[in-house]
């Protein structure tokens, strides 16, 4: 190609590139910029995915964990919608438990640490909720729960081994529970709790009722009788942690209807018997059944009252 043509070409393309540089640049970076957002949005997105999954899947386990546990909405979460969930629950079975021993006692009815571990570990491991006494009074009046696979655990007579080696497994699964004391016996005999360890117990959050100071039945008493027995039980139980009794357990669990009145009177607002069956919506609060468990009750009955199968 001669010179001049060569030198033409070469003046065209100084020429052009000097008037639409800046316009080339332009496109060239609008194109390398449109593909990096592309990129970047696309990127966001799909972490934005990932990381509402991950906060969608924690809070289904710790909402789940919560309830293992048995905690309280309130306590560690606060999902708005879940709080609001009612259950309606055909019954809920009450386990009433006496002595728990390292070895047979001869004055109750009692059961084994091992056996009574193995029970509360069922539960926890099977997604049982334990109630307090208000949980229960509420479902009694409407039915309905917050949680699902409610159970209640009463412990009758305050025996020290309560303390010693109920109590203990109790906070280790995080369980509610009620305990009837019978206070006559508090600070005077060695298998009592003292008036120190009801307070413990009280102040970790376990409901406190009492057990008529007697061990006649209560339809065996005078009127007269009745009341001192109800009000010394009050009274005492005030004086030991200020509060009034949740309930009322009937020495032998044998219901007795002259004693409702001084139920009405001294503000209890529930009494237990030991009857073998659960509870429904309707109960009676003044003759609220339970199951007595003891060392005999092997594990299938266990269970089997537990879904609402009453042998």
């Amino acid at each position: 190609m001669p010179v001049d043509k060569v030198d033409n070409l070469a003046r065209k393309w100084d020429f052009y590139m000097k008037k639409y540089r800046n316009l080339l640049i332009g496109v060239i970076l609008s194109i390398v910029f449109s593909g990096f957002s592309i990129y970047y949005l696309n990127i966001n997105e799909l972490n934005f995915k990932i990381t509402q999954y991950d906060f969608l899947s924690n809070a289904l386990d710790d909402k789940l964990l919560a309830n293992k546990l048995n905690f309280n909405e309130t306590d560690d979460f606060n999902y708005e919608v879940s709080s609001k969930i009612k259950h309606s629950i055909d019954s809920i079975p009450i386990l009433a438990y006496f002595s728990v021993s390292l070895q047979p006692v001869s004055y109750t009815d009692w059961i084994d640490i091992k056996n009574f571990e193995a029970q509360m570990d069922f539960l926890y491991k099977n997604g049982y909720n334990t109630l307090n006494s208000d949980e229960l009074y509420s479902y009694i009046d409407t039915g309905v729960c917050d949680v699902v696979n409610p159970v209640v655990l009463t412990f009758d007579n305050g025996y020290k081994d309560f303390y010693d080696n109920a109590f203990p497994i109790l906070k280790k699964y995080k369980f509610k529970a009620i305990l009837f004391q019978i206070t006559a016996n508090v600070d005077e005999l060695s298998n009592s709790l003292t008036s120190r360890e009801i307070k413990e117990i009280s102040d970790y959050g376990i409901d406190i009722g009492i057990r008529g100071n007697t061990n006649r039945e209560m339809s065996e008493l005078t009127p007269s009788l009745k009341d001192s027995t109800i009000k010394s039980g009050v009274d005492d139980l005030n004086k030991i942690i200020n509060k009034n009794p949740v309930g009322f357990s009937f020495p032998y669990g044998i219901f007795d209807d002259g004693s409702i009145g001084l139920f009405n009177a001294y503000d209890i607002k529930g009494a237990f018997t030991l009857k073998n069956e659960t509870v429904k919506k309707g109960q009676n609060l003044y003759s609220i059944p339970r199951k007595l468990i003891n060392n005999n009750t092997d594990m299938n009955s266990f269970r089997e009252f537990l879904k609402g199968i009453i042998e």
